[in-house]
């Protein structure tokens, strides 16, 4: 009982002061924490963290956005 207690207590405080972010995935308003190992995944390519439910590593939003940043720069440097 005191175990989960003080795991109520911590995952509550660590609400509280840590930010959370928006999953670009699904836009939901419930924000994603990267202490919640459960619901939450980081994506290896750009470190982001997603709902678990929700990530495609292949469609990640914030690798595309640099792989599109990367590739404007690229052809404007050739011309």
């Amino acid at each position: 009982f005191f175990v989960l207690m003080k795991y109520i207590c911590i995952h509550s405080l660590q609400k509280q002061t840590l930010p959370g972010t928006i999953c670009e995935f699904c836009r939901s308003q419930e924000l994603v924490y990267p202490f919640e190992l459960r619901q939450a995944v980081q994506c290896a390519g750009c470190k982001q963290i997603y709902h678990r439910r929700c990530y495609r590593r292949e469609n990640c939003p914030k690798c595309f956005r640099t792989l599109q940043r990367k590739l404007s720069v690229s052809a404007t440097q050739a011309h």
